[in-house]
């Protein structure tokens, strides 16, 4: 019987790459080593451009409109919003924490262009929170590299 290799290109944002493709995609080859990836990590922009150009099988991305941008869209999963407190932080015992109680925070932004990002903007603009932020990263990456060197620094 001959075994047909498949190839499939995939294209993520890059959060997606490190909290979730790379894992599953791990975890699918255990059961189908005839399938191979080709994995491409890109910004929103790019990624539109590659599926219009029917440049790669599937995208996984966040997107805040995917009927405005896609024919076809299947939603995986439902997020929820996490912060990171530093040690010690008054918020740390919250079981929830509301918009407003977030006024007079410090925060760490995700890079521009970032759907999160726009997502986040949006829903505190709606009650009018002005937001200090202290530091903007591009990668989830990025951002626990300078937790880890920041408390090094302040053990």
């Amino acid at each position: 019987m001959q075994r047909w290799v498949r190839h499939l290109t995939i294209t993520a944002q890059p959060i997606l790459c490190d909290i979730f493709l790379l894992d599953a995609l791990s975890q699918f080859r255990e059961t189908n080593q005839d399938v191979s990836f080709k994995i491409i990590d890109v910004c929103m922009a790019e990624m539109l451009h590659m599926i219009s150009a029917r440049r790669c099988n599937m995208d996984f991305g966040i997107t805040l409109n995917p009927e405005a941008n896609f024919d076809s869209t299947l939603p995986l999963t439902h997020c929820e919003t996490r912060g990171i407190l530093r040690r010690g932080h008054p918020m740390g015992d919250y079981g929830d924490i509301s918009l407003p109680q977030l006024r007079t925070e410090r925060f760490v932004n995700l890079a521009e262009g970032s759907p999160l990002r726009h997502l986040i903007h949006n829903r505190m603009d709606t009650i009018n929170v002005q937001r200090d932020m202290s530091l903007s990263c591009a990668l989830c990456m990025e951002f626990s590299n300078w937790l880890k060197a920041a408390s090094a620094l302040h053990p």
